[in-house]
């Protein structure tokens, strides 16, 4: 192997290695909203709000204090603080996280698309 087939092997190999870890894709759980807030006599239904991440409602009323609702029933700290999960239903949401580098290639397949290699 020549010297310069190793340098363009070492300088694929680290643009490709940077394109990794530089941008990846995340999967995270998200819940479905309810079709309708709980209705709990004594909790106005405009203050309830769903929160997807978590798999709760939130009451949150003006000078009042914080209410959760979750799994059925009503509670004084949110899901996250209880150790539970919920049991509402769950859909999958993929968000992607753009690099800041430059890097020239796009992926498996990309091919190095700079100037001087067929690019």
């Amino acid at each position: 192997m020549t010297k310069t087939n190793k340098l363009i092997y070492v300088l694929v190999g680290t643009l490709l290695a940077g394109n990794l870890a530089g941008c990846s894709s995340d999967e995270r759980l998200v819940y479905e909203r309810p079709s309708s807030p709980p209705d709990i006599p004594g909790y106005d239904e405009q203050y309830w709000e769903w929160d997807e991440e978590d798999g709760e409602w939130e009451y949150d009323p003006p000078g009042g204090a914080r209410w959760y609702f979750y799994n059925g029933k009503l509670f004084k700290s949110s899901i996250k603080n209880s150790g539970l999960t919920s049991t509402a239903k769950t859909r999958s949401s993929f968000t992607s996280v753009k690099s800041s580098s430059s890097s020239k290639l796009s992926g498996f397949g990309g091919g190095f698309k700079g100037g001087g290699f067929g690019g």
